[in-house]
């Protein structure tokens, strides 16, 4: 006689979550159901044991519905945290509740919750990084290890290696593994593991204090012997992957010396180059050559050989992580092509941003490209997202104040235009249309003064400046002071030749009042870059602004927080608090407006102090709260000691010295020394700034502009990690 077939028996809280399945989900994520059996389970462990024998067809069925519930919760999970937090257990509690929940997504294989978790996993992510106490209790890092599990394509990667780089921080080195683990589970073509998995490595590897953090090359070491483990190629294999990272011009020399530790063949020339595309004998030399031949005879079939010259390069940085020759070749073939086509251009530049986030022309192409197509809202919020990455750049803030200018936003145009002027005295084109700016204002007087001085001070130096000499005979003429303008073209004349410019103001000066009247109309212009006839890539136009029209919302978010910081800087509190909360509306905390709200309004600051709680993980917040003379010395200690990479040490002690009336110490000393990000000019920029600070010699900015700065830098706003191209 045959053994009857034993049916499992359903566990008794499948019966109450049937019946109300938000409540029942709920309590068990908060280890408030009661579960016979499964007591010392974790929650996603229970669900596991729970759902493990039902089936999951035909539709709907328990699965279904656990599927939409946990979506619901994940979901309305911002929402809900400030309760969340105030229970017993506090910040700790609902962290570990929060990555039960993330963690069930890829575990119970529930098909909803991972298609939302494919698409939404950097904004996600983004939010918890204010959830980080320590390497046991990090949101954001169970977010990207549940985010790892359930990738459908490889859009992301640029994510992903950004994350890698960004797990250098000695207190978030715990999330390599996460990273890794994303970028190794992309799909895609190549054998396993893809390139990317060596370059976020090298990546990672390179980010870290080679000469001073000893533990760093234990670590990648350790990392470079697990990847070899995990997956079993041959040495040839793994010799051409390393190898063609080694050939990468701007691989770190420390990354180059742990590698080669591992694998001593790589010393030898010639040795692990299969994996390295051939490049043109001079990169450079393509590239002007087909610039030249643009000007002569522009053509689709030019732009598909320019196409082609960038696969390449980016087929290079894909096999070495350099992507050099890829982000200036863009942007050099982008400043000919442009006014032919602009929607090449704009696609070649959000490419190149995501390779390079702070190479500048890639952010200043795309917004003239975006303005040139008629979307000057779009080139707005790049550009305030330009600045706030790099802040030392003066022709952002000029190409900025333009478009406000444009639309009638004088005074914000003119704030950064002086600001532009303090970080670039030299910059010519700021200041001309500063003078302009105030000639429009009914400023006439400052503006012939200004430009007096700037070009007396050009001409004691010997480099007279064309720019600044016609403007300065331009607004003469408006003013009616026709003597002092022919002196000016006289002097432009003998500098400059009797060129086109010099005939204009011979015009000008010639018509009498006429040529006044012109003038003035032509200085009370508001100019608007907008292509008024259709792009010879017309196609190419209309798919990259489809792309930008998709990033557009996370863009204009994070330029939010930068236009009111301008406006707390210009004494327009009521525009900054309006502007900024748009961004409060969409996410009560977001970081840059609170950060930025902190640093300009003191009651916004009080405010603040009292719901910390829910930014552990986020220095910027934390530190904008205390960035005034009246926080005690405990605060700032909690904060020093929560914060030991050796670059947060750095911020601290800048923010203490800048803006908290406190006095530079050892750690700000040790930072400036401390190089800053490869091509990361601003942060280069900044340290140098705050060098000459502390040595007493003259420097652009003082101590809390930098400070100011530098925070601004660290307070990146969810969703702003570009995303693939």
């Amino acid at each position: 006689m045959s053994a009857p077939a034993l049916q499992p028996v359903p566990h008794p809280w499948l019966d109450r979550f049937a019946a109300e399945p938000a409540a029942a989900l709920a309590d068990l994520l908060a280890g408030e159901a009661y579960l016979p059996g499964l007591q010392r389970a974790t929650p996603c462990q229970a669900l596991e044991v729970m759902f493990g024998d039902l089936p999951r067809s035909p539709a709907p069925t328990l699965w279904d519905l656990l599927d939409e519930t946990l979506l619901d919760w994940l979901k309305g999970l911002k929402g809900r945290a400030d309760t969340l937090i105030e229970r017993p257990g506090g910040v700790r509690r609902f962290i570990t509740e929060a990555g039960e929940a993330y963690r069930a997504v890829h575990r119970l294989e529930l098909a909803r919750c991972a298609a939302w978790l494919a698409s939404a996993w950097p904004d996600e992510a983004a939010w918890a990084e204010r959830f980080v106490e320590n390497s046991a209790f990090d949101l954001a890092d169970l977010v990207l290890g549940a985010a790892a599990n359930v990738q459908t394509d490889d859009r992301f990667r640029f994510e992903w290696l950004r994350a890698c780089e960004a797990s250098a921080n000695r207190r978030l080195r715990h999330r390599i593994d996460a990273t890794l683990l994303g970028v190794a589970s992309m799909p895609g073509p190549e054998p396993m593991p893809r390139q990317e998995v060596l370059v976020g490595l090298a990546r990672w590897g390179g980010a870290m204090d080679g000469e001073n953090d000893h533990r760093a090359q234990q670590q990648f070491i350790r990392r470079v012997r697990q990847l070899k483990a995990a997956f079993p190629q041959s040495r040839d294999f793994w010799l051409d992957r390393w190898g063609a990272i080694l050939a990468g011009k701007r691989t770190a020399p420390h990354v180059r010396d742990w590698v080669c530790s591992v694998w001593p063949e790589l010393q030898k020339p010639g040795v692990g180059t299969a994996k390295v595309p051939t490049l043109p004998p001079s990169v450079e030399y393509e590239v002007k050559a087909f610039s030249a031949a643009w000007r002569k005879a522009p053509s689709p079939g030019l732009l598909a050989e320019m196409q082609d010259l960038l696969a390449l390069l980016e087929r290079y940085a894909v096999a070495t992580g350099d992507a050099h020759f890829l982000v200036t070749s863009s942007s050099n073939l982008g400043r000919t092509v442009r006014d032919g086509a602009p929607g090449h251009v704009l696609a070649w530049m959000r490419r190149a941003s995501r390779w390079s986030p702070f190479h500048e022309q890639s952010w200043s192409l795309r917004a003239d490209c975006l303005a040139r197509l008629g979307r000057r809202d779009e080139a707005e919020a790049v550009l305030w997202e330009a600045i706030r990455r790099l802040p030392h750049r003066a022709p952002l803030r000029h190409q900025l104040a333009r478009l406000l200018a444009g639309r009638g936003a004088d005074a914000a145009a003119e704030r950064l235009l002086r600001e532009a002027l303090e970080r670039d005295p030299d910059h010519e084109h700021s200041e001309g249309d500063l003078a302009r700016l105030l000639w429009r204002g009914g400023q006439g007087d400052e503006a012939v003064e200004r430009l007096r001085s700037f070009t007396r001070r050009l001409a004691a130096e010997r480099r007279d400046n064309p720019t600044a000499l016609y403007t300065l005979a331009e607004i003469l003429i408006a003013e009616g002071q026709a003597v002092a303008a022919r002196a000016v073209r006289d002097r432009y004349v003998e500098r400059f030749g009797n060129n086109n410019f010099a005939g204009t103001l011979t015009r000008w000066l010639e018509a009498g009042p006429r040529g006044v009247d012109q003038v003035r109309a032509l200085l009370a212009e508001r100019h608007t870059a907008t292509e008024t006839s259709l792009p010879l890539d017309h196609e190419a136009a209309a798919a990259a602004l489809a792309a930008e029209a998709a990033e557009a919302p996370l863009l204009r978010r994070a330029a939010w927080g930068t236009e009111a910081d301008l406006y707390l800087r210009l004494g327009d509190r009521a525009t900054a608090t309006a502007v900024a909360g748009q961004a409060l509306a969409a996410d009560a905390d977001d970081v840059l407006a609170t950060t930025v709200m902190a640093l300009g309004d003191d009651g916004f600051r009080q405010d603040l102090r009292q719901r910390l709680h829910r930014f552990p993980g986020l220095l910027p917040v934390r530190l904008a709260a205390l960035a005034d003379g009246a926080s005690p010395d405990e605060d700032w200690e909690q904060v020093r000691a929560a914060f030991t990479d050796p670059e947060d040490k750095g911020l601290i002690a800048l923010v203490h010295a800048g803006l908290a009336k406190g006095s530079p110490d050892a750690e700000l000393e040790a930072w400036i020394r401390r190089p800053a990000g490869q091509g990361d000019e601003g942060g280069a920029f900044l340290k140098a700034q705050v060098a000459r600070n502390l040595d007493g010699r003259d420097a652009a900015l003082d101590l809390a502009t930098l400070a100011h700065d530098a925070l601004l830098r660290q307070a990146n706003p969810p969703g702003t990690i570009p995303q693939a191209a």
